[in-house]
Formats: structure tokens, C-alpha cells, sequence
């Protein structure tokens, strides 16, 4: 699982081979979740609030970084 990132709160990362829709995993000591690359919606998991905040933020400014690598992880 490459780290795409680490925030203050989360690491992002994605899985090579994991399964439709596109999306990235956010992963704190406290939970971790699954969010959407096209609308950054939690598809699965738990994370605290703030982490998640985060993680949108970062992901609005990255979604062309995000979905590059998403391609590249699954052709």
C-alpha cells in the first residue's frame, strides 16, 4: 500500500488492485476510511471527524494527483 501522503492528523494511501470506485484510504491511530476520489463521500470505515476534514481538503487541491495515481495502480 503506497503512502501517497502524510497529513497532521492521517496518512493517505492507495492499494494496488483494490476495487471500483476510485478512491483512497485515510488512516489515522484512531480509525481509518475509504473516500471517493469524484466526491471525496466516505464509502466505508471510521475516522475521526477532523482527519477526514483534512483529508478532503488535501484531496480537492490533489485530485488530479490522486486519480493519476489511481490509473497507474490499476490499468
Amino acid at each position: 500500500m503506497p503512502t501517497i501522503v502524510r497529513l497532521q492528523l492521517s496518512v493517505i494511501s492507495m492499494y494496488f488492485n483494490d476495487h471500483n470506485p476510485p478512491h483512497f484510504h485515510v488512516e489515522t491511530t484512531e480509525g481509518r476510511a475509504m473516500l471517493n476520489i469524484s466526491d471525496f463521500s466516505v464509502i466505508e470505515g471510521h475516522a475521526p471527524v477532523r482527519a477526514i476534514k483534512e483529508a478532503r481538503i488535501w484531496a480537492e487541491g490533489n485530485r488530479d494527483r490522486l486519480e493519476k495515481v489511481w490509473k497507474e495502480m490499476h490499468p
